[in-house]
C-alpha cells in the first residue's frame, strides 16, 4: 500500500496504516535508537502497569433473562512501581488470578511510561514535530494548525498481556490514536498484534504506523493475547487540536503541548 493509497484508506475505512521509511526517512532514522530486540530494548523503562477487570454475578428469571446484576470484583490500575521487575511480579499476580477464575473478564493488561521519560526531554519535541506532520497530511490540516499531545507513551505486551476488543467513541477532541511499532522483528504466532474493524491485523515491525481516525469514526480495535516472542514494543499519541485539548474525557492525561 503507498502512502497515498494509506491516505485514502483512512479517509474510506476510518483506519489505515503506512511505513514511516517511507512517508518520512528522517523520522525513520530519529527512531533507530529505539528499535527493540531480545538484547536491547526498553523494558526496564515499563514501570506502570495498566489492568482492569472485573466479575459480574448475574440472576436470571425462568425464562432466562437477567433481572439483576452484581460486581463481585473489580480490579482498575494505573500505578507506577519502582522497577520493571517489581511492575512484572504484580502482573502475574494478577494473571494467576485470571487463570484461576474464568469468570474474570480481564479487558487490559500491559505495562507503559510517559514518552518524555523514555525518549528524554530533550528529544520529545522533535517526536512531536514529527507527529504533527503525520497528522496534518493525513487529516488534510494546514500548516499553521497546532496541536496538542496526549497520553504520549511507549507501550510494552509481554506474556499473557491483551487489550481486549473495544471503541474509543467521538466527539472527545481527539483527532486520532496513532502507534508507531519498535519491534525490530515480530512473528504473528506470537499475538500481540492490532486488529482492526474485527478483520484486518496490523504486525507491528519497526516503523509500521496504525492511525485511527477518532473524530467521525467508532472503529472496534484491540491488541491479541501475547502468546510468545519478546513482547510488543510501541509508541502511543493521541492528538488534538490545540483549540480542543480543554475537551476531556476518561482516557485523556495531562498534555504535552
Amino acid at each position: 500500500m503507498t502512502i497515498e493509497e494509506s491516505k485514502e484508506k483512512l479517509k474510506k475505512d476510518g483506519y489505515t496504516w503506512l511505513e514511516l521509511s517511507e512517508f518520512d526517512p528522517e523520522f525513520y532514522n530519529f527512531l533507530l535508537p529505539f528499535k527493540c530486540n531480545e538484547e536491547n530494548n526498553l523494558k526496564d523503562k515499563m514501570t506502570f502497569l495498566r489492568c482492569d477487570a472485573k466479575k459480574d454475578e448475574y440472576e436470571k428469571n425462568d425464562t432466562g433473562e437477567v433481572v439483576s446484576y452484581n460486581t463481585t470484583l473489580s480490579i482498575k490500575i494505573a500505578d507506577n512501581f519502582e522497577t520493571f521487575v517489581k511492575a512484572s511480579e504484580k502482573k502475574e499476580e494478577l494473571t494467576d488470578i485470571f487463570k484461576k477464575d474464568t469468570n474474570i473478564f480481564n479487558s487490559q493488561t500491559w505495562y507503559y511510561n510517559d514518552l518524555n521519560v523514555v525518549i528524554g526531554y530533550q528529544k520529545f519535541p522533535k517526536y512531536k514535530e514529527y507527529i504533527e506532520n503525520l497528522v496534518k497530511y493525513y487529516f488534510d490540516f494546514e500548516e499553521t494548525q497546532e496541536f496538542s499531545l496526549f497520553a504520549a507513551t511507549a507501550t510494552y505486551y509481554d506474556l499473557d498481556c491483551e487489550l481486549k476488543n473495544h471503541s474509543d467513541g467521538t466527539g472527545t477532541g481527539r483527532i486520532c490514536a496513532l502507534l508507531i511499532y519498535l519491534n525490530e522483528e515480530y512473528d504473528e504466532n506470537d499475538g500481540g498484534y492490532l486488529v482492526l474493524n474485527n478483520t484486518e491485523k496490523v504486525i507491528p515491525t519497526f516503523g509500521r504506523v496504525a492511525i485511527i481516525d477518532l473524530q467521525t469514526f467508532d472503529i472496534p480495535h484491540m491488541v491479541t493475547k501475547v502468546t510468545g516472542g519478546i513482547g510488543r514494543y510501541a509508541m502511543l499519541s493521541f492528538v488534538k487540536r490545540k483549540e480542543d485539548e480543554s475537551i476531556h474525557n476518561k482516557y485523556d492525561m495531562k498534555p504535552v503541548s
